[in-house]
């Protein structure tokens, strides 16, 4: 008799499996268009047939009944795009690659949240069974769900939430293993992989036979391509886990708003055996330990951004008098103070300090943080100013206040000719590439990517070979002559490729600066003018023979 309602309940169970997977089938066959639709923008990235999301969805409905017992993660959130265009990139940062932009209104699956280096947080969701992406948090919203699970971490019991996330490396499974500066033989090879070594990946391509390439993150904030068939692809599951302190000091956390603080620690647990615990130290943001912490406007216009600088979106102004909740406090590239506050239950911004005013308790904290700055910069070593007016790029280093006022290097270079001008704005150094295929089927040594078609890099090559330059390019360099990037001597751009790293601020701007010292005289004798004169690196160059 006990066996009886075991049954009874399997067969229930069974008949709940069949109609679940019945219903996932049917609604999958009304959505097509839709999943059609948001596939778009992205290309092909998001293909899925119907028939593998109808048989995923009967698998989780049976998944489900059986762990109705078991504990619950607190159920699925989706984020939902409130912005256009809203771009979608292969990691948390606009330095990582661009897979396409989302339509607005559609909502994906919510996966994990993460920072950058600027303190924006990113959301990484499902764009379909295989891929997933990251979009930056300012550019939609998360679902009842996702703000239940929020809330249910921060409570005033000390607790521990676990939020796993799935990260990709390539593992080189043959020698040897070539990595090159584009997804395809035609690019240049940059070196050798070693068997067995794991690399970051990144994002993968096709080439115009069809091959798959992944890009992978080398050392030394440098990327290349490599084979899919030289390797593969391995997932590693990484936990954050949160615990919250009614009693814990003064440490960073995520922009949540609580009376008490965080203490963070990140576990990465590979396919081997082994675990890896690093204990986060405390960096520039620094949330409140005191109740009632307020941020009063005295300035107006107020504009409130989305990020701690005047690089990051506008969300809006601030009214004068008004008070707002104070979150954490931040300085930018340039040394400016930031708040963080809270704009609504859902939504956070941040204001420059000179805007307003922090009650005594914030002051006595943003003291305290601004303390812990001075210990530990993690802002880039250098900042780059082009100045169109003068053809000339200065790389600026920090003086004692950690200020960008020090020239370390002026060089004299190309902007973009009046047929194809270079825009004025605020980039970042993003990819680096040995060579680069640059319009017009010509290529750039040390190239140094800041945005799409925007590059630092020398003057044109007919080959991937230092001994075919175009002269009358290089004669031109200290003149507008560019199709909008901006070119240099080899000696030039090869400094900004060894030295600037990955996320370095670059500003364009119409103004003149500092004055470029020139270039190298070349020869036009038929030995030497298809060699840059500069390029003492180039094995051959007749100039340093």
């Amino acid at each position: 008799m006990k066996d009886k309602p075991f049954f009874a309940r399997s067969v229930t169970r069974t008949a709940a499996f069949l109609t679940a997977a019945c219903l996932a089938l049917t609604c999958l066959a009304g959505c097509k268009g839709d999943a059609i639709a948001a596939a778009q923008p992205v290309n092909s990235v998001f293909s899925d047939s119907v028939a593998t999301a109808a048989a995923t969805a009967f698998h989780r409905t049976a998944d489900a009944a059986n762990r109705q017992n078991a504990p619950q993660s607190g159920g699925t959130s989706s984020f939902e795009v409130t912005v256009t265009p809203a771009n979608v990139r292969s990691g948390p940062g606009t330095n990582y690659a661009k897979l396409g932009r989302l339509e607005k209104g559609k909502k994906y699956a919510y996966l994990a949240s993460k920072k950058d280096s600027g303190g924006r947080l990113w959301y990484q969701i499902k764009l379909s069974s295989n891929q997933k992406g990251w979009v930056m948090a300012s550019l939609g919203k998360l679902n009842q769900a996702a703000a239940t699970t929020s809330k249910t971490a921060t409570t005033s019991k000390a607790t521990t939430t676990t939020t796993p996330k799935s990260v990709s490396q390539v593992e080189i499974t043959v020698t040897p293993a070539n990595v090159r500066s584009g997804p395809g033989t035609n690019y240049a090879k940059l070196g050798q992989l070693q068997k067995n070594k794991r690399y970051d990946y990144l994002e993968s391509k096709k080439d115009k036979n069809g091959k798959v390439w992944y890009h992978i993150q080398l050392p030394a904030n440098r990327t290349g391509w490599v084979l899919s068939s030289l390797g593969k692809l391995i997932k590693t599951a990484e936990t954050t886990a949160s615990t919250v302190k009614p009693t814990a000091t003064e440490t960073t956390d995520t922009t949540k708003a609580t009376d008490t603080t965080t203490t963070t620690t990140t576990t990465k647990a590979t396919t081997t055996t082994k675990a890896t615990t690093t204990t986060k130290a405390t960096t520039t943001t620094t949330k409140a330990a005191s109740s009632a912490v307020t941020f009063t406007v005295t300035a107006t216009p107020a504009n409130v951004r989305s990020g701690p600088g005047t690089n990051y979106a506008k969300l809006g102004r601030l009214e004068k008098g008004k008070k707002y909740t104070y979150l954490a406090t931040k300085k930018d590239a340039k040394g400016n103070t930031w708040y963080q506050i809270r704009l609504s239950t859902t939504k956070t911004g941040w204001a420059l300090s000179t805007l307003g005013k922090l009650s005594s308790a914030a002051a006595t904290t943003a003291a305290k943080t601004t303390k812990t700055t001075a210990k530990k910069d993690n802002t880039p070593k250098y900042y780059i100013v082009v100045y169109k007016g003068s053809q000339s790029t200065v790389v600026y280093g920090k003086d004692d206040k950690g200020k960008y006022t020090k020239i370390v290097k002026t060089f004299t270079c190309s902007t973009g000719a009046s047929s194809s001008p270079t825009r004025s704005g605020t980039y970042h150094i993003r990819a680096k590439y040995r060579w680069r295929l640059l319009q017009g089927n010509v290529y750039g040594q040390y190239s140094s990517s800041i945005s799409t078609g925007y590059l630092f890099h020398s003057v044109p090559y007919n080959r991937q070979s230092p001994s075919t330059m175009s002269y009358n390019d290089y004669d031109k360099l200290g003149t507008p002559a560019s199709h909008g990037c901006i070119r240099m001597c080899v000696r030039d751009c090869k400094w900004i490729y060894d030295n600037c790293a990955i996320g370095t601020e670059v500003k364009i701007v119409n103004d003149s600066g500092p004055a470029g010292p020139g270039v190298p005289r070349r020869s036009n004798d038929s030995r030497y003018r298809r060699w840059d004169p500069s390029d003492k690196w180039a094995k051959g160059n007749p100039y340093f023979a």
